[in-house]
């Protein structure tokens, strides 16, 4: 009788575990770790992860066509997830794990950066055996310039499809002087262009390009520790860094709980999961192995610029900002 008694009670509190929607740009596969171990420490709660690239996702939730009611949103494009936390999409949060990141991670008590990954060079090692490996952007256009170098095309991402590559391509166009020369360049050796950094890494494995940049070294560091033959270089000239960003949206229908995870998000022990198991890297300090800003910096060659949530990135988002730049990268990328 005690053993039903316990199974009946059992199955009641699997019952009523308090859901908890999560829709993200981040791979399923990654962000199962962080998962796993949310339900393990919040036994009440029951987690949907639903995974959208960053256009569609951002559309859906202004449009409000999503067929679901997300609770936390989590993407990679920084600029969009600003926009929507400035026009008040997000429900404000503050808590002593929140007050841990650095300022540049978090805006307004709405949105929070848990992740440091260097958008990185990676070069495939049979494109690239017996040659030197360029350590900066106007090291690869002077390769690129050289006669019978027998380079294959290069890739990066789409910034059309995009919202990571859109963002990072118009922040490059407003960090490098050379970038239209170093773009236009690029189209006539051979540019591929692609959704993700996943995409960017299964061309290299199949030898449909022998390079490609901006690539999240976190997607390019597991390749790499799963035996892929590629070699990882962090530009000397600069090394983007992005924050994958989550926010509690107002109109979610569980904000207490997602409110706790975004605390878990926050805690040691999941970064410690980010830095050591999904290799998304840690934003805040964890001890090596692994990745966090501490074991990045020793690995970049040049300085690491992160992209701050600041109202910088409302200008990025900006309608006609985002109509002149796609006419200035089509323009760059159309060969006559």
């Amino acid at each position: 009788m005690m053993r039903i008694l316990t199974l009946l009670l059992l199955f009641a509190g699997i019952a009523h575990a308090e859901p908890l929607v999560i829709v993200g740009s981040t791979d399923r596969a990654a962000f199962a770790p962080l998962i796993a171990a949310f339900e393990q420490q919040a036994r009440d709660t029951s987690v949907t992860y639903h995974e959208m690239d960053t256009v569609p996702l951002h559309q859906a939730i202004l449009d409000g066509t999503l067929p679901f009611t997300p609770d936390i949103i989590i993407s990679s494009a920084i600029d969009r997830q600003f926009r929507l936390a400035n026009d008040g999409y997000a429900l404000p949060h503050r808590s002593a794990a929140t007050a841990r990141l650095p300022p540049w991670a978090r805006f307004a008590d709405s949105a929070f950066g848990f992740t440091y990954e260097p958008l990185i060079f990676v070069a495939s090692r049979r494109a690239f055996a017996g040659r030197k490996l360029p350590t900066s952007r106007a090291a690869l256009l002077a390769l690129l310039a050289e006669e019978n170098f027998g380079l294959g095309p290069v890739a990066t991402y789409d910034p059309i499809t995009s919202g990571l590559g859109n963002i990072l391509g118009k922040i490059d166009h407003a960090t490098n002087s050379q970038w239209a020369p170093f773009v236009t360049r690029l189209a006539q050796h051979g540019l591929k262009t692609y959704c993700c950094s996943g995409d960017m890494l299964n061309a290299l494995d199949r030898g449909d390009v022998s390079l490609a940049f901006n690539v999240l070294g976190s997607y390019a560091t597991q390749r790499q520790a799963a035996g892929a033959e590629i070699d990882l270089i962090y530009p000397a000239d600069y090394t983007l860094v992005i924050a994958r960003v989550a926010m509690i949206l107002r109109s979610a229908a569980h904000p207490r709980t997602a409110a706790r995870f975004i605390d878990f998000l926050l805690s040691s022990d999941a970064q410690t999961i980010l830095a050591r198991e999904t290799y998304l890297s840690a934003i805040l300090p964890i001890p090596a192995p692994g990745l966090s800003p501490a074991t990045i910096k020793e690995q970049a060659t040049g300085p690491l610029r992160p992209i701050a949530l600041d109202a910088t990135l409302l200008a990025y988002s900006d309608a006609l900002h985002q109509q002149g730049f796609i006419a200035l990268w089509q323009s760059l990328v159309t060969q006559p």
